[in-house]
C-alpha cells in the first residue's frame, strides 16, 4: 500500500511539471487605461518548441490579466476567451466599466468576468 502511494504522489508531481513545462506564457507588453485606474498585462503562450511553418507570432494565442491601480487583479482571460495575437485591439471603455481586447471579447471590470 505504501508503494502505491509513494507511485501516486510521484506522478502527481511529474504530471505538474510536466503541465508547467509545458504550458507557459512569455509577458508580452502592458497597457495602462487613460486615467491610469486600471492596467492590461498581455501573454502570449511560449511553445515548447518551434517548428517550420508553425505560423508566426500572430497565430499565438494572448492571455490578458487585469490589475486595478494598488496592483489587485480584477479578472483574466481563460482558454474559452483567449484570442490571437493578430486580432488583439485593446479599447477602454470606463463608462461602462469594461476592457474591450477583441471583436466580441471584453472584461467586466467590476467583477472581473470575460464576456462573449
Amino acid at each position: 500500500m505504501k508503494k502505491l502511494i509513494y507511485f501516486l504522489i510521484a506522478l502527481s508531481v511529474l504530471v505538474f511539471m510536466g503541465y508547467k513545462l509545458f504550458n507557459q506564457k512569455e509577458f508580452l507588453r502592458s497597457d495602462v487605461s487613460p486615467h491610469g485606474l486600471f492596467r492590461a498585462d498581455l501573454y502570449i503562450e511560449k511553445p515548447f518548441f518551434a517548428l517550420p511553418g508553425g505560423g508566426g507570432i500572430t497565430s499565438k494565442k494572448i492571455y490578458i490579466e487585469v490589475f486595478d491601480k494598488n496592483d489587485n487583479l480584477i479578472g483574466e482571460t481563460n482558454n474559452k476567451c483567449s484570442v490571437f495575437l493578430s486580432d488583439v485591439e485593446i479599447r477602454w471603455d470606463l463608462k461602462r466599466n469594461v476592457l474591450r481586447f477583441a471583436p466580441a471579447r471584453k472584461i467586466n471590470l467590476i467583477n472581473g468576468r470575460c464576456d462573449l
